[in-house]
Parts: structure tokens; sequence; C-alpha cells
């Protein structure tokens, strides 16, 4: 695996992936972080020193800028599905932990696709934090053509997560 600093623009701090089998590239991601002043609960601007410490690569593992893409907020899933969260789900810091997100996507696509599906991409915008006393969320996807389909991840008070999924 490798990973690299991909620089600082104001309030965010850019990190790039790739996972390697030999030589071929199997998987990409990227991702966009916040610093949080803990003390004064709110964001500040990344410490200018960050692209020293870490140096900066300005190579896209994706081939594209995160930050240009945009995920359907209000999205009406054509249906939709309950997950009623579990006690693993949650970190140590008490929301649902990033990583299992998927797994709930993966339910979602087994629930509507089969055992038969395949992905080829995903992408996942991070809106809020499941908490501790969400026992119940949903699931929601939309097929569009060439196997690309939205999703989103919700309950009555707002999304949580949501994205696209192009299927393989």
């Amino acid at each position: 695996m490798n990973t690299w600093h991909r620089g600082i623009k104001g309030f965010k701090s850019y990190r790039e992936y790739e996972i390697m089998a030999g030589n071929e590239r199997v998987a990409t991601a990227a991702s966009s972080w916040l610093f949080l002043d803990l003390a004064r609960r709110k964001v500040v601007k990344v410490p200018k020193e960050t692209d020293t410490l870490y140096g900066v690569v300005s190579a896209m593992a994706l081939g594209r800028d995160i930050e240009a893409w945009r995920p359907d907020k209000n999205l009406v899933p054509e249906e939709s599905m309950e997950i009623i969260t579990r006690r693993s789900d949650y970190d140590m810091l008490g929301h649902v932990n990033n990583a299992i997100y998927f797994d709930y996507l993966d339910t979602l696509l087994g629930n509507r696709l089969g055992d038969g599906f395949g992905v080829r991409t995903i992408a996942i915008q991070y809106n809020r934090e499941i908490g501790r006393q969400v026992q119940r969320i949903r699931a929601g996807l939309v097929k569009g053509e060439n196997g690309a389909c939205a999703y989103t991840i919700f309950d009555d008070s707002g999304v949580y997560a949501c994205g696209d999924i192009v299927l393989a």
C-alpha cells in the first residue's frame, strides 16, 4: 500500500492511497480531512508545517480531484431498506465506524441485486455521524445507466452518507 500527502488548501488536507498487488494497482482512494480544535470545538486551518512535515506529492490516485465530485444529498431512492445498527458497528468514539458504511452498502446491493454483483468503483461522502443513539437507518439506491447507481444512507433526521457506485 502506498499513501501520500497531496497538500493543504484552507481548512482541508488531502491524502491519496493506492493498493498494489505486485506491479499491478488494484485499488485507489482519496480523502479530504478537516482539522479540529477539540478544546474550542471548531474547525481550524490546517497548520502550514503539515506540508513540510509530510512532503507534498501532487499526483491524484483517482486521476481526478475529489473536491469536484458532488453526490446528490437530496436523492430520493426508488426503494430503500431498513438497517438495524449493531453494537459492533460503533467505534471507541461512539459513532459508526466509517468502514461499516461499506457493510451497509453491501447489504443494500445484495438485497437489491442478489449475490451476483461486483463493484468497479465506489465513492462516498460522509455528511454526519451515526451516533450510538441511532438504532435504525435506511439505505436506498437509484439505478442509472451503464451500471451506475446513486445511493443514500439516511433516516428521518437527514442524510448520513451518500455517493455513487459503478457496478462491474
